[in-house]
């Protein structure tokens, strides 16, 4: 009998965050035959408004293409976090929780 059972869950709290903080140990592990999953739990879309000042000037930064076009930013924020998961031969699971705003 063949076990599927995951060994690790790491919970990150938002794209990349795993990744660069423990991924080499998560590629360690995958390559001993341990099953891990990455659980990326804020990865919906923002809240629907204006951006802040600040975060209007970091996406400037970071893609001005996508500036304003929050759908495409996060399924191409999905797709790298599911592609990085990939290399390091984890699963991804991708929650829809959105980023809330408490201003």
């Amino acid at each position: 009998m063949v076990n599927h059972a995951l060994q690790h869950v790491l919970l990150s709290p938002h794209f990349d965050d795993v990744v660069f903080s423990c991924g080499a140990l998560v590629a360690q592990w995958a390559r001993s035959g341990q099953r891990v999953a990455i659980v990326t739990v804020c990865a919906g879309l923002p809240p629907a408004g204006p951006l802040s000042a600040y975060a209007s000037k970091l996406h400037r930064r970071w893609n001005p293409q996508m500036e304003g076009r929050p759908a495409q930013i996060v399924a191409l924020r999905r797709a790298e976090d599911l592609r990085a998961a990939d290399l390091l031969g984890a699963m991804a699971i991708t929650s829809l929780f959105q980023t809330v705003s408490t201003a």
